[in-house]
């Protein structure tokens, strides 16, 4: 019963109240259903022939700057400033950085390894090739890193930030309890963990960084 007319009519409702991008991924599980749909005999249809999606949003995601980065790191309390440090010199992301187990911390060679990450609270492995990695760090990186592996209490899945149950941290709520007050306090413009990505990109742009190497 689901022809183009219909379809194209549900995409152009959603249009209205949904990101282009958020559309797009709606149409895209559609079709994966749709798919095997046909591989099981219900439909030889295929009503995605010819359909309009709305063009793709303009990307303008907020960076943090240097300045701001330092900022945030000088006046953050332990154990936000490390996690706030790794994030901006590193670049990875902030469900890597909370399933960063302490034993990934090569200091002796100046790294940290990169193989999992935490995702709605569970630790899953980082499956693809690129997402296992090593990440270079500074000297004065690994030697606050040593500082804070003294005071650094152990918890049952090894990992360098956890609750005090031993849990593994929800970004979401260190982001809205932690990040945004500091921001706030600092008068600097609200984002999220994912300004310090964006933020050591540009730093690493800025200085001529092949981006083989980033």
């Amino acid at each position: 019963d689901i022809s183009r007319e219909l379809l194209q009519g549900f995409v152009a409702r959603k249009a209205k109240i949904l990101s282009a991008k958020s559309v797009r991924n709606l149409i895209a599980l559609l079709g994966e259903m749709w798919v095997q749909a046909r591989a099981d005999g219900y439909t030889q249809l295929d009503p995605f022939v010819s359909l309009v999606l709305p063009d793709p949003d303009l990307i303008n995601e907020r960076c943090l700057t240097l300045d701001e980065m330092r900022l945030v790191i000088d006046s953050a309390a332990e154990p936000y400033k490390t996690y706030y440090w790794i994030l901006a010199e590193t670049g990875i992301r902030c469900g890597e950085a909370c399933g960063l187990p302490a034993r990934n911390l090569l200091l002796d060679t100046g790294a940290i390894k990169v193989d999992q990450k935490v995702w709605h609270g569970k630790i899953e492995t980082v499956k693809s090739k690129k997402g296992n990695r090593l990440c270079e760090i500074s000297p004065q990186l690994a030697e606050h890193l040593r500082g804070y592996l003294r005071t650094w209490r152990p918890n049952r899945f090894g990992l360098l930030f956890a609750t005090g149950n031993g849990t593994p941290w929800d970004a979401d709520l260190v982001r809205k309890r932690k990040l945004y007050p500091l921001l706030e306090k600092l008068k600097i413009e609200r984002c999220g963990f994912h300004a310090f990505r964006h933020g050591n990109e540009t730093v690493m742009d800025g200085e001529g960084v092949p981006m083989a190497t980033r």
